[in-house]
């Protein structure tokens, strides 16, 4: 997750490698800190172009619910915009 914060780090190949399962699974970590970190790249992707496939991995009803119930607001809250970005992109 820490390379999605690279300037020049483009999706395609974490996604072309099946990277989106196991990024979607990190929602369901225990530690928010985790969670966090996994919907922050979710949005990232997003915002490189990535929604289509992020659909496509079923990560919407993931984040619906996500922003619907996770008891750490930061990570409810991300989710939220993120899904929004998503369902916007469609």
């Amino acid at each position: 997750m820490v390379i999605a914060w690279n300037p020049g780090w483009k999706p395609d190949r974490f996604i072309e490698l099946g990277g989106l399962p196991p990024l979607l699974a990190r929602l369901e970590e225990e530690d928010e800190k985790m969670r966090h970190h996994a919907v922050e790249v979710i949005e990232k992707i997003a915002q490189l172009g990535g929604s289509s496939d992020l659909i496509q991995a079923g990560a919407l009803p993931l984040l619906h619910r996500v922003a619907a119930s996770d008891r750490y607001e930061p990570v409810r809250m991300t989710a939220a915009r993120t899904a929004g970005r998503i369902a916007a992109e469609q």
